[in-house]
């Protein structure tokens, strides 16, 4: 796909085309989402409603060391959620930082609030560290 734009700070004209391939099946989600059991502000029905309503064909609830629980009703929610939290903490280094981590079936200890440990339990577990 080729777009014609104007770049007005140089004033020619330029072709730009995309990096990647643009065929296909496109899906629409959200990977970093919070709720009112973290700083958000809607529970966890509105917000997957919400997204819902909006077409998302995923989203991922990603709350402060918390991860959510849908007591075996995932199967009816309107919109693929993939589990997920969010964590801080500080690197070897001391310099602090956060981590999406994602994955199909998380079964992690977060009452500690062990950053590394945790971490190291989530690679283990085959989620992705973002």
């Amino acid at each position: 796909m080729e777009v014609n734009c104007l770049a007005e700070d140089i004033g020619q004209r330029h072709q730009l085309r995309y990096r990647y391939d643009t065929s296909g099946q496109w899906f629409k989600g959200s990977l970093h989402l919070h709720t009112n059991r973290s700083d958000g502000h809607l529970s966890v029905t509105e917000l997957v409603e919400k997204y819902a309503a909006e077409n998302f064909d995923f989203i991922s609830i990603t709350d402060h060391w918390r991860l959510p629980n849908f007591n075996g009703k995932r199967a009816s929610l309107p919109v693929l959620v993939i589990d997920g939290i969010e964590l801080d903490g500080f690197d070897k280094a001391g310099v602090y930082f956060h981590v999406l981590v994602l994955g199909a079936s998380l079964k992690l200890s977060t009452v500690t609030r062990n950053f590394h440990k945790t971490l190291q339990a989530a690679r283990t577990q085959g989620a992705v560290l973002i």
